[in-house]
């Protein structure tokens, strides 16, 4: 068995955004000193690391709900967090906790193990992994060896562009993914024509989602004509004001967001009983109807052809701004095609096939088409399927019989496609008894700086073998669970594993991540549901960061315990 002296053992994490940030400073503080944190970028952030941020960017949250608890967000918390905020505070963070610990401009080519004879299903000594890396900054490779490694490459790094949109040598304008517009933005301006000249330019962007809409809010404020074409709207929620703590930090959107399994009684009304299933269903429509009237959304727009918020995690939290997106789409300065989809490029090679028949001419296209797998590069079939990071058909047909899962929206065929097994999408199941592989960042939730906290100290403690960590005595447990979890996501959000990609749905709690940090941190042998309150107040406690930051101490009171209980 491999040794779990923390000192002793060489851990990687991959990625240094802010999964991977809290993951290192807590696996530092439990002793991990041989760490080291790899990265392609110049500085650490990941998403929100200097060279991808953009003028247009803002968290979809207000202030102060994405950093963790060992370090404040400075400010008021009544404003959303700019992209620049953001990039600040993930590097005062690096620099406070991690430095030292840093390989940047380094890119992992392959992650696998050391051949060995026949399939191990716990680890050995002479095991570990070897990570193939290239140095950016000079083009060379090596091979470094490691005992742990820890996934935190997100899933918002590795381009995704259809087959169709890849653009042939006949197209003769330029063509780029979102996530290069902010980089080539001179020479992009630079080649436009403004809507006060002759013959202005036309800008297609393809996709509804939030960066296609701040790029053509970027543009309209430039004086650049945009089109953007989608077949359905992400939806989105919109308050006139900033929300009280109480309000916006509680825990009623996760109450009023079935979960698995149901833990209080107030879920259980809500979700199980015809009264309680149509006081979530009001809820959720009337949230999404009166953001739409304060936006002053027309009645005929394609942004109220949206995915209903009840179903979705395709959803937005919008402020009431002037020129804003949807301003400008609200005066007609932005033109919305919809509901259609680009499906390839004219014969003249300077425009776009659209699905409904039509063509339109264009001057730039900008592919607001998303991710893939960040995964999928850095290891090979083989490895993958060994350690449990492949889609694998479903084995879990379990139903819930809530009264708000009733009467969902018609799902795709494929909506029973083969899915990810991820034990609480922090452990590939498969590798459950091997304590040398792990996950953080791929849970999608909008409670980002708890769960990334909570799941860092779990991992921690499963690196450890911490005798209090409660885990699956098998990998057939582990696989049974993750496939259950799945089955539920399957009927929870339809058609949503055909839209995330695997490096950012090992799990999809969204608004329901108190439950799932609660969950994470029972299986600690901690308290849970820690904002407090009584049987009246518990629900609209705001829940706060700051409950995590004796999580280190308390996880030492109870490896202190079980060794004193040993010794009697």
């Amino acid at each position: 068995m491999s040794p779990t002296s923390p000192p002793e053992i060489a851990v990687a994490i991959i990625g240094a955004g802010a999964s991977g940030l809290i993951t290192g400073k807590t696996l530092l503080d439990d002793g991990f000193t041989n760490l080291t944190l790899i990265t392609r970028d110049a500085s650490p952030g990941g998403t929100w690391a200097a060279e991808r941020i953009y003028p247009e960017l803002r968290l979809n949250n207000v202030h102060g709900e994405y950093h963790f608890s060992s370090l404040p967000m400075p400010g008021q918390g009544t404003t959303r967090l700019k992209g620049s905020q953001l990039k600040d505070y993930m590097e005062s963070f690096a620099d406070a906790f991690l430095k030292g610990h840093f390989r940047y401009k380094t890119e992992v080519l392959n992650i696998r193990r050391p051949k060995t004879d026949g399939p191990i299903v716990e680890a050995r000594d002479e095991e570990g992994w070897i990570v193939t890396i290239r140095n950016l900054k000079d083009d060379s490779t090596e091979q470094l060896k490691f005992d742990k490694i820890v996934l935190c490459t997100g899933g918002c790094s590795q381009l995704y562009i259809p087959a169709e949109l890849e653009p042939p040598s006949s197209v003769t304008i330029p063509v780029m993914h979102s996530s290069k517009f902010w980089t080539n933005l001179e020479p992009t301006l630079s080649s436009l024509k403004t809507t006060d000249t002759l013959n202005p330019s036309t800008v297609v962007l393809v996709g509804g989602g939030k960066s296609t809409q701040d790029i053509a809010t970027f543009l309209c404020k430039k004086g650049i004509r945009t089109k953007v074409v989608f077949e359905k709207a992400d939806c989105f929620v919109c308050a006139p004001d900033a929300m009280p703590a109480f309000l916006r930090h509680c825990r009623m959107l996760s109450i009023m967001s079935p979960s698995m399994d149901l833990r209080t009684r107030l879920e259980r009304f809500l979700h199980t009983t015809k009264l309680g299933a149509k006081i979530v269903r009001a809820h959720w429509k009337n949230m999404q109807e009166s953001s739409y009237d304060l936006l002053k959304i027309p009645k005929d727009s394609p942004l109220r052809n949206a995915h209903p918020a009840q179903w979705t995690i395709r959803l937005n939290d919008e402020s009431n701004v002037p020129e804003s997106f949807f301003t400008f789409t609200n005066e007609g300065k932005i033109e919305l095609i919809s509901p259609t989809r680009v499906i390839g490029y004219g014969d003249d090679g300077k425009s776009v096939k659209l699905k409904n028949g039509e063509t339109i001419a264009a001057d730039m296209v900008i592919l607001g088409t998303g991710y893939t797998s960040s995964w999928k590069p850095l290891f090979d079939e083989e490895t993958a399927s060994q350690i449990g990071l492949t889609r694998t058909a479903p084995t879990s047909f379990e139903k819930w019989d809530y009264e708000t899962l009733k009467d969902p929206p018609a799902a795709h065929p494929d909506n029973e496609q083969w899915s990810l097994s991820v034990y609480r999408g922090l452990v590939p199941a498969k590798s459950i008894l091997r304590h040398d592989i792990a996950v953080n960042g791929a849970v999608f939730s909008v409670g980002n700086g708890y769960t990334f906290e909570t799941s860092a100290h779990w991992i921690s403690s499963y690196f450890l073998r911490d005798p209090f960590l409660k885990l699956p005595s098998s990998v057939e447990a582990a696989l049974a669970e993750a496939s259950r979890v799945a089955a539920f996501v399957r009927q929870r959000w339809p058609d949503i594993l055909l839209w995330v990609n695997d490096s950012y749905s090992a799990n999809n709690v969204f608004f329901g991540w108190p439950q799932h940090a609660d969950q994470l941190l029972e299986d600690m042998s901690l308290p849970s549901m820690r904002s407090g309150g009584n049987f009246l107040t518990w629900a609209f406690c705001p829940v706060s960061i700051m409950e995590l930051r004796t999580l280190k101490e308390e996880r030492d009171g109870n490896r202190a315990l079980f060794l004193k209980q040993t010794r009697i």
